[in-house]
C-alpha cells in the first residue's frame, strides 16, 4: 500500500482508518456497490458515506471533506 497521509491500516481489523479535513475518524473498507471499490463511513456521523474507486482517491476526498458548521 502506498503511504497515504490520512489513511492507515486498522491495528485490530482488516479495514483502514481514515481522517477527514476536520480531524474526524472514518472507517474505510471494501465496497460491493456501483459507486466505487472503497467506502468510508464516518465514525462521528454514521449516516455519512464517501465512495471512491482507489484508496488514493479516497485519501483526496477525505482530505477535502469539510462538514458544514451548524
Amino acid at each position: 500500500m502506498k503511504n497515504l497521509p490520512n489513511i492507515e491500516k486498522h491495528p485490530f481489523s482488516t479495514e483502514y482508518l481514515g481522517y477527514d479535513g476536520n480531524g474526524y475518524a472514518w472507517s474505510v473498507g471494501k465496497s460491493k456497490t456501483s459507486y466505487g471499490n472503497w467506502c468510508a463511513t464516518s465514525k462521528h456521523f454514521p449516516n455519512r458515506h464517501v465512495f471512491a474507486w482507489r484508496l488514493t482517491e479516497m485519501s483526496k476526498k477525505l482530505t477535502e471533506f469539510k462538514e458544514a458548521k451548524q
